[in-house]
């Protein structure tokens, strides 16, 4: 099946991305089909926003091909970060997440399964992630847990370092800050 999908958006890249010319002579100009604007000699007209999505969509595949076969847990007190952080590890090539909205849950999450990675909030309702830190590491594991947070003063940044955190990552970061952390602490 997913031969399939490539095979369908290799082709909409290959029509989607024709080179429309205006020939009549050998010094004719290529215009744009839409707009009848000149473009250069061997540009792309992409034909419509769709089609220009496809496009971009076909490119991710070959241009970040790689999935990494690691289980996150994403723990954070807001939905709408949870989903910004889900997003930028899947496109990171992470597939496998577990959500938790608070310390309390992603603790119980975290005991029911098994994780090769955990991303937590530091200010959280019901157990802090800093709490959460500690029931990480006093059960023994040494699973890398990145702080995900704003906490960014001496005395906090500290204090996670002797609880056992294994990194930070700033709020709002880029998915590139991301993908170094997790080139860095997870093995591909």
């Amino acid at each position: 099946m997913t031969f399939g999908i490539l095979a369908v958006l290799a082709l909409a890249t290959v029509f989607v991305g024709r080179t429309v010319a205006n020939a009549k002579t050998a010094n004719a100009t290529q215009t744009q089909r839409f707009t009848g604007k000149p473009i250069q000699s061997g540009a792309v007209e992409l034909r419509s926003p769709s089609s220009r999505w496809i496009h971009v969509l076909f490119l991710s595949f070959f241009l970040n091909p790689r999935e990494i076969k690691v289980k996150v847990l994403v723990v954070d007190d807001s939905g709408v970060m949870r989903k910004i952080i889900i997003r930028a590890l899947n496109a990171c090539g992470v597939n496998e997440t577990v959500e938790a909205r608070d310390g309390k849950d992603g603790w119980n999450a975290f005991q029911a399964g098994s994780f090769d990675f955990v991303l937590t909030d530091w200010n959280m309702p019901e157990m802090t992630g800093l709490e959460f830190l500690k029931a990480i590491r006093g059960s023994g594991s040494t699973v890398p847990v990145i702080m995900v947070t704003t906490e960014g003063e001496k005395g906090k940044v500290i204090e996670a370092i002797q609880a056992g955190v294994t990194d930070y990552l700033c709020k709002p970061f880029e998915q590139e800050d991301l993908q170094r952390k997790l080139d860095k602490y997870v093995a591909v």
